[in-house]
């Protein structure tokens, strides 16, 4: 029951993210993006950017998962952006 509901909201967030790279467009990069640190501090930055940082914040995750699975003496699985994408955007499941 809890995976089904880990793979329902997956589906629901590629969809979003799908959706909105597919009406992204070169204009769109360069706008203003407001957030507030930690420090309470409202800063500026662009989307293009935030983007940016949220794919290097991905990588460095999924780094940090396979060096546990690596301690504990275990083969982390293929987390290759091209197996990701072929196991999630149907075009890519070519067999």
């Amino acid at each position: 029951m809890i995976l089904e509901k880990i793979g329902d909201y997956n589906n629901r967030v590629v969809s979003k993210v799908n959706s909105y790279f597919m009406n992204l467009n070169d204009s769109d990069l360069l706008k203003p993006v407001y957030r507030i640190n930690n420090d309470g501090i409202r800063r500026k930055s662009i989307t293009r950017d935030v983007l940016l940082h949220v794919m290097t914040e991905e990588l460095h995750h999924r780094g940090e998962i396979i060096a546990i699975l690596w301690q504990k003496e275990i083969q982390p699985p293929d987390m290759g952006w091209l197996s990701v994408i072929r196991k999630t955007y149907p075009i890519w499941n070519m067999k």
